[in-house]
């Protein structure tokens, strides 16, 4: 037990020894904190020893004593490790000042931590505040690199281009936009704003309106100048967020947002393009499928994204077609609609 202490105080506070020294008296009052913790934890386990010993010399030995004593023992030591990273959160991290972090600091503990909580499934996705980000890292012992660039970040220029030809305070429908920063900067450019997203949206600004609903149910009386599906049609219809499983519910949401818009709105879609598929996630949409989702739609601009690599990106068309090559690619389409 003893080396078992030695070896996890070793291993959590000896960085910060050796970075910090002796220069900081509230690393000495830490210490002796850790060293209490420490005591009291080995008084817990002569304790845990005396009344396991007891208990023997009265009913004997089994296995079932034995696995107790073991789940006990196991406890006991999670816990030293919880106190000690404890300790170590309270002790030697509010003395780093803004430019203490160095990536030597950075082992794969902390590495591992980092990839997890800062993931599409990590703490701002459980609180509801995640934004899909084009750019995703990877921490590792001493290192951050970047993991992987996905389509938006040609996506997002694209849709504010596309935007920009229709001037605020137009009247913006944004569908399926959970995690998109796009509604938010919208609305912070004096666009009015109708965010559209059974999940609902977190961040709120006087030109959003937020409709926790899906598009199909949407109630609205006045007609939009402007339609965004970013990255959203490829998943209506799957019943893999909240709408029912649906083969035609693409069709069926497109089909609500003419009926919501005015001849001359311009509707700017992303969508997965190339070769037909899909998945309990998305489809992927071929030439067919796709132009007829965009029937009653004059088509403005085509930009047909493919991907060269993990993180690069490049434009390969300006029309519905697929081009030759088994790669993911992306169609980002800007459309008027017809009287």
């Amino acid at each position: 037990m003893k080396q078992r202490i030695r070896s996890v105080l070793q291993r959590v506070l000896g960085p910060g020894l050796r970075w910090f020294g002796l220069r900081f008296e509230r690393l000495d009052e830490g210490l002796r904190s850790v060293g209490g913790s420490v005591n009291g934890l080995a008084t817990g386990q002569s304790e845990l020893r005396e009344v396991t010993e007891s208990y023997l010399a009265r009913h004997g030995s089994s296995e079932a004593l034995i696995g107790r004593s073991l789940a006990a023992q196991q406890v006991l030591l999670e816990s030293l490790d919880v106190r000690v990273a404890e300790l170590h959160d309270e002790v030697l991290l509010p003395i780093l000042g803004p430019d203490d972090l160095e990536m030597v600091q950075l082992d794969q503990r902390g590495a591992d931590y980092l990839n997890r909580a800062t993931g599409w499934r990590g703490f701002a996705s459980r609180a509801g505040v995640y934004i899909n980000d084009p750019i995703n890292y990877a921490y590792g012992p001493s290192s951050v690199r970047v993991l992987n660039i996905n389509e938006r970040i040609a996506e997002l220029p694209f849709t504010f281009g596309e935007v920009a030809k229709v001037p605020a305070p137009a009247r913006i429908l944004d569908v399926g936009c959970s995690e998109s920063p796009v509604t938010l900067g919208l609305a912070t450019l004096g666009y009015r704003v109708v965010a559209v997203d059974p999940r609902g949206y977190a961040f709120p600004h006087p030109n959003l309106t937020v409709a926790p609903v899906e598009a199909q149910d949407l109630q609205d009386d006045e007609p939009f100048d402007l339609v965004v599906m970013l990255s959203t049609i490829e998943h209506v219809g799957l019943g893999h967020y909240v709408d029912a499983d649906d083969d035609v519910g693409d069709f069926r949401v497109m089909g609500r947002v003419r009926e919501l818009s005015r001849p001359g709105t311009r509707l700017v879609l992303t969508t997965p393009f190339g070769v037909a598929a899909q998945d309990e996630v998305q489809r992927i949409y071929d030439a067919e499928r796709l132009s007829k989702l965009l029937e009653g739609w004059d088509l403005d601009v085509v930009k047909i994204l493919e991907r060269e690599s993990d993180t690069q990106w490049r434009v390969v068309s300006d029309h519905i077609e697929v081009p030759p090559g088994d790669v993911f690619r992306v169609a980002m389409v800007s459309a008027l609609l017809t009287g």
